[in-house]
């Protein structure tokens, strides 16, 4: 230490080269694999190298207990099966709402709490029946399905085109509102910009049962509220002489006879 103070004391090129011998040695100590400064009553999860690469994680040690949290595969922790010491049962709390599973420690409510836990990350971490789903995502899904539905010995059927043409009016108009706010008003205002276009009645009676047949679909996959397929059921198809549509062009006798022989062939 008298050596220290009399080279500070020496001058100010001196102390400079001792603060950098005292750095050096400050990193060579703690470059030592069996010396790693952790808070008290902290250790580490990972491996003491100092030239491996990843993010380590450091939680508290807990007497007689060697366990980490459970995760899921990423990284997440999930919530805890644990026990309710008023009523004796197991709960589970998700998204601040206790779920109680029975008696805790019995067979049963672990399989129940596994079966919550399967729904609420299958469900984006909410509970089932609160995702919000836009028409978009329902037009994509149902996209999916169709792909693979309307195929007839290897091949996509015509109803595929159909299709694809009711979905683009359907997301220009609405694609970015929430399904389950889609009501019959808004069904009608597609079938208003069809009529619009000039399209036949027909036609348009198709496109409309094409859209419907897709919010059918998400009510099947339990995306969408049951009523909203039902709401929309109750908007009728064109009826001849009662809509602005016009009526599909007339096809004569001849051309239904011909196109008749060529399908007998």
């Amino acid at each position: 230490m008298a050596e220290l103070a009399d080279a500070l004391d020496s001058g100010s090129s001196a102390r400079k080269g001792v603060e950098v011998r005292l750095l050096l040695s400050a990193l060579k100590f703690y470059s030592r694999k069996d010396v790693f400064p952790l808070p008290a009553g902290v250790r580490q999860c990972g491996p003491l190298e100092w030239d491996k690469n990843g993010t380590y994680r450091f939680y508290p040690e807990k007497e007689g207990s060697t366990k980490m949290r459970t995760k899921n595969a990423f990284g997440k922790s999930l919530p805890k099966y644990r026990k309710h010491r008023p009523s004796g049962n197991a709960v589970v709390t998700l998204n601040g709402q206790d779920n109680y599973l029975g008696p805790h420690g019995t067979r049963a409510s672990k399989l129940l709490y596994d079966r919550l836990i399967a729904e609420w990350l299958a469900n984006d971490r909410r509970p089932p029946g609160t995702v919000t789903v836009t028409v978009n995502e329902l037009i994509l899904g149902y996209w999916k399905f169709a792909n693979g539905y309307y195929v007839k010995n290897g091949k996509k059927t015509d109803e595929l085109a159909g299709v694809k043409i009711a979905l683009q009016h359907l997301r220009v108009l609405w694609g970015k509102i929430p399904a389950n706010e889609f009501g019959p008003k808004s069904l009608v205002a597609v079938r208003q910009k069809l009529i619009d276009n000039g399209n036949c009645r027909g036609y348009i009676n198709q496109q409309i049962g094409r859209i419907k047949r897709c919010f059918r679909w998400g009510v099947a996959q339990e995306i969408l509220d049951v009523t909203v397929y039902q709401a929309l059921c109750a908007v009728d198809g064109l009826k001849k002489g009662k809509c602005k549509a016009r009526e599909p062009d007339p096809v004569c006798r001849s051309a239904k006879r011909s196109s008749k022989r060529r399908w007998r062939i």
